[in-house]
């Protein structure tokens, strides 16, 4: 016996799409594609190129699975080939906020911005709150050049995160419609925006271990430097879910992905980041030394190594 809504048997792509409205708003349609949708050739290949008899496929990267396995040999998902499994799954989904959705249930969150369900709606619900995490977390750096320096951090760490995702957005489509891709540009902007939520709401775990050096009058070097390092650890979040996203959107859209210019996409997006953060500097202010914009000169790579240096020599020193 089946639990209602349940298409057939085999993984969680095989569920009808009727849903139900989450208490939170969060929708819950069936979750992955249909069993009838083919995988592309590229991903068919996974799981030593053999079909199984019964023809299932895991739902994220298309690999030959049989129902016995409880996840996918070639990306470790786990897989799902009980109704009641299933039916238990789709329950909690229900009671996720949508920033639950993406931490916890990625692929589910994927297959909703593939069939565009309500997806302005999650799209303003991930701008705001990204633009609230930034917000508070460059306010914390601010408070290291005095108050006027706090409401100026709190305005340009928005302003980085989601310039850099308007500059870059165009890029990725276009390299995208090129190669063949499927994706629509909302498609690819709301991958954008989610994985902007991410490194926003990772900065911001990380804020009250900045602030706690800002507190214990931590030398100004050294809470730039820390800076830097929570900013890459929250960029390398950010850019693992593009990477995820896309390559799920491009082989649910029945294309095979071209992780090359993915590669290529990725080192444009740093370099743009970077550059911006520049621009945009100061972030950490200094005590009693109030200043909106610096000069433009160098570049941010030469004064990170500059930087790196002065504090060796100061440890060196003492």
């Amino acid at each position: 016996m089946h639990a209602p809504g349940w298409k057939g048997t085999g993984t969680m792509a095989e569920m009808n799409t009727t849903h139900q409205e989450a208490p939170g708003g969060v929708p819950t349609p069936s979750p992955f594609p249909p069993a009838e949708t083919r995988a592309p050739a590229a991903v068919r290949r996974a799981g030593n190129g053999r079909a199984t008899s019964g023809g299932e496929r895991c739902p994220k990267c298309g690999a030959a699975v049989t129902k016995e396995m409880k996840e996918c040999p070639a990306c470790r998902t786990l897989l799902f080939f009980s109704a009641d499994s299933m039916e238990q799954r789709l329950e909690r989904i229900r009671g996720f906020s949508l920033g639950q959705l993406l931490f916890r249930e990625r692929e589910y969150l994927f297959e909703l911005i593939f069939k565009e369900e309500r997806l302005d709606a999650k799209l303003r619900y991930y701008v705001a709150s990204a633009w609230l995490f930034a917000a508070l977390y460059g306010a914390l750096l601010g408070t290291k050049g005095g108050w006027l320096q706090i409401p100026t951090g709190a305005a340009k760490m928005p302003i980085l995160l989601f310039g850099t995702l308007v500059i870059c957005a165009p890029a990725l489509f276009t390299f995208n419609v090129l190669l063949g891709s499927k994706l629509t540009a909302r498609q690819t902007v709301a991958v954008l925006v989610t994985a902007t939520y991410l490194m926003s709401a990772v900065l911001a775990s990380l804020a009250p271990i900045v602030f706690f050096f800002i507190l214990s009058g931590s030398a100004r070097d050294f809470v730039v430097l820390l800076n830097v390092i929570a900013c890459a650890i929250a960029g390398g979040f950010a850019v693992a879910l593009v990477w995820q996203g896309m390559k799920y959107l491009t082989i649910r859209s029945g294309g095979d992905p071209n992780l090359g210019i993915l590669k290529v996409w990725m080192l444009i997006y740093m370099f743009v980041g970077t550059q911006l953060a520049w621009t945009l500097r100061p972030f950490v202010g200094t005590a009693g030394q109030f200043a909106l914009f610096r000069h433009l000169e160098g570049d941010f790579y030469s004064a990170v190594a500059q930087l790196i240096a002065r504090m060796v020599m100061w440890r060196m020193v003492m």
